[in-house]
């Protein structure tokens, strides 16, 4: 089974022994990696994509025919699989790069909310974004 090599103990988190396994090289706005943990109640490997708000605000100036300034939350997006042992995970973080301590911060993050549930839960303070000839 893929990911089998991530397994860790309950007490992995508490002596921060968290492990993932990078799909994409860290450091830019995004990343993929793949990690063990619990989705309600039930153990899985999460498929994620960590990204940074720039990048989400990127990604929408670039779909959007009339491109103009923004406001934008952190969020955690959970997507159930046909397979109960994946979970699709998207995180966007008010963070300049996706590097490694975001990586564990993140993983700590998830690892500890316990009433994760599917669906798109935002968090936090709004970052305004302004219109992409305003951002230079």
């Amino acid at each position: 089974m893929p990911g089998q090599s991530m397994r860790r103990s309950s007490s992995d988190i508490s002596q921060n022994r968290l492990v993932y396994e990078a799909l994409e090289p860290l450091g830019g706005s995004s990343a993929r990696i793949r990690f063990s943990g619990r989705l309600q109640g039930r153990e899985v490997i999460w498929q994620a994509r960590l990204r940074t708000l720039e990048d989400v605000w990127r990604e929408r100036q670039a779909g959007d025919a009339t491109p103009g300034s923004v406001t934008l939350r952190q969020y955690i997006h959970i997507r159930e699989t046909a397979d109960p042992g994946l979970a699709e995970l998207e995180v966007a973080l008010a963070v300049p790069a996706i590097d490694a301590p975001t990586v564990f911060k993140t993983l700590i993050m998830i690892n500890n909310y316990k009433r994760l549930a599917p669906g798109r839960h935002e968090y936090g303070d709004p970052h305004p974004f302004p219109p992409p000839e305003a951002a230079g």
